[in-house]
């Protein structure tokens, strides 16, 4: 079993929302999986960043035999500091030339095997248009760990 976050949706309608699309890539099921994930604000046309670490993201577990096919979830992360909700970030960054969501985390599951293995991933949306629906974030070129094991259960 190999998941992977292979898209983040930005919902701007309504409260607003993140959902994750997870997928798994390898030939045998998973036990479960967990995801941590925080969003953060961003400086459009800096660098791209990972800071996300086990002290600053919020972290959901579903027991689930995923395969093949992606699933959606929610990204349930809180919202940076400055802002109460998501709702509200995406209020002040509509039509931001310099400002940006990006979304970031670990994506953790175990194997049949007893295995449990780690990715990170990072998603990132440098301008959040003033108008309803889905927007795919996109994903920079930036070095992120994958398929880490983490450790083997006897």
């Amino acid at each position: 079993a190999y998941l992977s976050v292979s898209n983040a949706y930005l919902y701007i309608s309504g409260d607003a929302d993140i959902i994750l699309g997870i997928r798994n890539i390898g030939l045998t099921p998973v036990k479960w999986f967990e995801v941590a994930s925080r969003v953060k604000r961003i400086k459009n046309q800096e660098e791209a960043q990972f800071t996300a670490n086990n002290q600053n993201v919020e972290v959901t577990r579903w027991n689930t035999t995923i395969y093949g096919e992606e699933i959606s979830i929610p990204a349930y992360s809180p919202s940076p500091q400055e802002y109460p909700s998501l709702r509200e970030m995406r209020k002040d960054l509509i039509n931001n030339q310099e400002y940006g969501f990006a979304v970031e985390g670990f994506l953790r599951w175990e194997t049949i095997f007893s295995e449990v293995f780690e990715s990170e991933f990072y998603f990132y949306n440098p301008n959040v248009a003033d108008k309803d629906g889905r927007i795919t974030m996109a994903h920079p070129s930036i070095e992120l760990r994958t398929y880490k094991i983490l450790n083997v259960k006897k």
